[in-house]
């Protein structure tokens, strides 16, 4: 989102910029949440590592997403990535 915002800032479009913004507040306070939440079920080592992985897997899946949409719309991942 941060990303975003600073390209959009380069574009000069302040509206959109706003927008993505917002977008980031609201994943910042998600990113909160889940910490706190994290903190209240994960008592053990195991739990933590067991979060770790599962974190590692949705965000490894999301990349591989991505790059798959890239690719079909003509896009080399490496040049935007």
């Amino acid at each position: 989102a941060s990303q975003m915002v600073g390209f959009f800032v380069g574009d000069a479009d302040t509206s959109t910029a706003d927008t993505f913004r917002d977008v980031k507040d609201d994943l910042d306070a998600e990113i909160d949440e889940a910490v706190e939440t994290l903190g209240e079920v994960c008592v053990r080592d195991e739990d933590w590592d067991a979060a770790r992985e599962a974190a590692s897997a949705v965000l490894e899946a999301a990349y591989d997403d991505y790059v798959e949409t890239l690719e079909g719309m003509g896009v080399e991942p490496k040049n935007v990535c």
